[in-house]
């Protein structure tokens, strides 16, 4: 009997009572002869016999393992290990696929599965971002030789130009589908917001990989030099030609250079002066800043889309065909910020009745869509209304204004 055929709970109590066997298995990765796991780990045979019979461990001479199924899924839930694209690659043919059986036959089991595949989309991107991230400091801060150190980064750097390009489709995926994506039900328009300020998060984040990468490649190929460098001076040491064939001595007493760490030396903050922003230096921390204040714009959206979340929309409420560029035309036409400007926008009488709710989504959907053309100021403001339950809601949201 295999692990795979036993239940959920008689898996997990079997990786429970042998929980401390399995975290030295996992820790040490390589294989370790039976006899030192009995020795050191006071393990009876037996229940490696039993682990065995059930696959979770395997024996190969001697040395036992543990299964690779167990290793892959710890690394994946810790997000650890190696980084796999193509796990991005399925859950977009599984969005792809649940799209085309949905508009083949609208069942209501495609469109759970179109909503899955969104969310493990974003999941699963977020994953793989934060393992390349991990995997790229802990190389260049761990790894010892210069040339392996520089064939992994390459390595990681491919990896990270897969995971864009896949977020690339991803976002192609949803511009093809879109009328439908917003259509099919209110669950589904907050899913597909979240899936989007996602991909944006993860996108800006590899660009700062990239960067990254760039930087630490450069450090390597200085820091190779200067071991070749040391490895040559080290040698004329050795055969006593560095005191009695060079300079180096007298190069020494005239150079008053002061050494110290960089990294390690104490930050001072000071005002930037106006002169400095306009040289190249200045132009370069204003870019960073600049980023910085993208994410921060990109946190504000999404504090903006889990309030309208929160709003609880009516699941009977039919939702209206809106053109949403003719009102975003509207908007450029007029001086108010974009919710109020909403709140207060008269809609045909053929749309019905739109609800705050509703309008709270084309908030979300405006600032999403149309950010290059925005401001989003720092100004919060807040207002109050009534659900279609009656009840008392407050809503926060973030000011955010036509460039003019």
């Amino acid at each position: 009997m295999n692990f795979i055929t036993l239940k959920p709970s008689a898996l997990l109590s079997i990786l429970y009572q042998n929980r401390e066997l399995i975290d030295v298995l996992f820790g040490r990765k390589d294989s370790i002869h039976l006899s030192e796991l009995l020795v050191e780990n006071q393990v009876e045979n037996i229940k490696i016999e039993i682990l065995k019979e059930r696959e979770i461990l395997h024996d190969f001479h001697g040395f036992i393992s543990l299964d690779e199924r167990l290793i892959g899924f710890f690394e994946s839930f810790l997000e650890i290990g190696e980084v796999h694209p193509e796990f991005i690659e399925t859950s977009l043919q599984e969005l792809i696929d649940n799209i085309a059986f949905y508009q083949a036959s609208p069942r209501r089991e495609y469109a759970r599965g179109i909503k899955q595949s969104l969310q493990r989309i974003s999941s699963v991107t977020s994953r793989e971002v934060i393992k390349l991230q991990k995997l790229i400091d802990d190389t260049y801060k761990n790894e010892d030789n210069f040339l392996i150190k520089k064939q992994k980064l390459e390595k990681y750097r491919q990896k990270r130009d897969v995971i864009i390009e896949l977020i690339r489709q991803s976002e192609k995926t949803y511009e093809e589908h879109r009328n439908l994506l917003l259509t099919l039900d209110p669950e589904l328009n907050n899913i597909v917001s979240f899936f989007r300020l996602s991909l944006r998060k993860n996108r800006d984040f590899l660009n700062k990989i990239q960067d990254q990468i760039i930087e630490y490649i450069n450090k390597i190929k200085y820091e190779s030099e200067l071991y070749k460098k040391i490895q040559r001076l080290k040698d004329l040491k050795d055969r006593l030609e560095l005191a009695h064939k060079t300079n180096y001595q007298e190069i020494i007493r005239q150079n008053c250079a002061l050494i110290f760490n960089l990294d390690e030396r104490p930050k001072i903050r000071t005002k930037v002066s106006l002169p400095f922003l306009y040289t190249d230096e200045g132009k370069r921390i204003a870019y960073k800043t600049a980023e910085k204040l993208k994410l921060i714009r990109a946190d504000m959206r999404g504090l903006a889309q889990r309030k309208s979340q929160l709003a609880g929309l009516d699941k009977s409420e039919k939702e209206a065909q809106i053109d949403t560029a003719l009102l975003v035309e509207s908007f450029f036409k007029q001086t108010s910020d974009l919710l109020n400007f909403l709140l207060q926008y008269e809609f045909s009488s053929q749309l019905g009745v739109v609800s705050v709710e509703k309008r709270l989504s084309l908030y979300v959907e405006i600032a999403l869509d149309y950010e290059e053309k925005l401001i989003f100021s720092d100004e919060f403001d807040y207002f109050t209304y009534r659900d279609a339950l009656g009840a008392t809601r407050r809503i926060g949201f973030a000011k955010i204004w036509k460039k003019i």
